[in-house]
């Protein structure tokens, strides 16, 4: 829901689609969240989600980290060990990542 996680990423999502997000997790055997925990103090900070690209046939990878935790290495640490179990677990033959030019940031992963 926060403004600044989901400036690239079509913006805040509605709570009353919460559902339709659910059904759509659900209904692909692939689709995957994990919610990116701080070690220390076990503070959400993050999501992490592989699930069905806008192909309905690849998987994409997408991660969305609180503003707190921005420029810290923790996503980059994350998609790198999901992307490792994404080949070497699930046996994906490849993944999709993407993220729009204006996200200069993710833009280096």
């Amino acid at each position: 829901m926060n403004e600044q996680v989901r400036q690239f990423l079509g913006g805040p999502r509605r709570v009353d689609l919460s559902k339709e997000l659910n059904d759509r997790i659900h209904s692909h055997p692939y689709t995957n969240y994990w919610v990116i925990r701080e070690k220390k103090t076990n503070e959400c900070i993050g999501l992490v989600t592989l699930d069905p690209y806008q192909n309905g046939i690849d998987l994409e990878l997408t991660s969305q980290l609180m503003p707190k935790w921005w420029g810290e290495g923790y996503a980059t640490e994350v998609l790198h060990v999901i992307t490792h179990c994404a080949f070497n677990h699930l046996d994906l033959p490849k993944v999709i990542a993407e993220t729009q030019t204006a996200n200069k940031v993710s833009c280096v992963f």
